[in-house]
């Protein structure tokens, strides 16, 4: 998603200056963690398992109730190809009843990493794979209802290795997308998974840095050692 930038020209009210008092207090208080009581299991299944928890308010003191989906984490794989395309795949998803645009991606199975994660979602679901891999960061995709965490990887360069491996459960079509269409895609509304955009926004904060400019010091030998993995 490049191209996006602040409007220079924007007004701001004169009662909202970042020096302001008030400004300044509302960036650095939070609200107190709340504080569970007790919690109960209702459901467990192989994706999640329903929770019950009661936690005290420590603004007013009283027990409310809440649910909690506890999962294992998640992975999302920004997956661009030697000549700059993006790895786009579309499935039917039946929470909401429609063929999606997305980024491969999926659970983090048990006994895996979430790199290793990572690489075995991008090779069974595109047939893609090796190139450079570093993590992008980490998105809590729902916190008002999931416990668990989204891990974003970017790989560049990778290449086509052989066919899907798909489960029997999964029906992909693959399609690499030119990167100046990626934006309009989202922004028509062709690519709405809340994670799919959110990952592509973390790849849009990386900036240069995500494609071969400046690294932090370590990524060059995290991106080696990933390499070595993904082959």
């Amino acid at each position: 998603m490049r191209g996006m930038e602040r409007n220079p020209n924007k007004s701001v009210p004169a009662n909202t200056s970042p020096s302001s008092p008030a400004k300044a207090a509302s960036a650095t208080t939070v609200p107190e963690e709340w504080r569970r009581v007790s919690s109960r299991i209702e459901t467990h299944n192989r994706v999640f398992r329903l929770r019950h928890d009661l936690s005290v308010s420590p603004r007013t003191g009283q027990a409310h109730e809440f649910v909690v989906l506890e999962a294992g984490d998640w992975v999302s794989v920004v997956a661009l190809t030697g000549d700059d395309r993006l790895v786009g795949i579309h499935q039917y998803r039946h929470g909401s009843g429609e063929v999606t645009l997305e980024i491969p991606g999926g659970l983090v199975e048990p006994g895996l990493s979430p790199l290793q994660a990572a690489q075995e979602e991008l090779r069974q679901e595109t047939g893609y794979g090796g190139g450079r891999w570093r993590k992008l960061g980490e998105l809590n995709a729902a916190p008002a209802l999931f416990s668990n965490r989204l891990h974003v990887f970017l790989a560049e360069g990778v290449k086509l290795l052989g066919g899907q491996e798909l489960d029997e459960a999964e029906d992909i079509i693959v399609e690499l997308l030119d990167l100046d269409e990626v934006p309009r895609r989202v922004l028509a509304g062709e690519i709405t998974h809340a994670q799919v955009v959110g990952s592509l926004y973390l790849w849009e904060l990386a900036g240069p840095g995500a494609v071969g400019g400046t690294r932090r010091s370590g990524d060059a030998e995290r991106d080696q050692e990933s390499e070595g993995h993904s082959q």
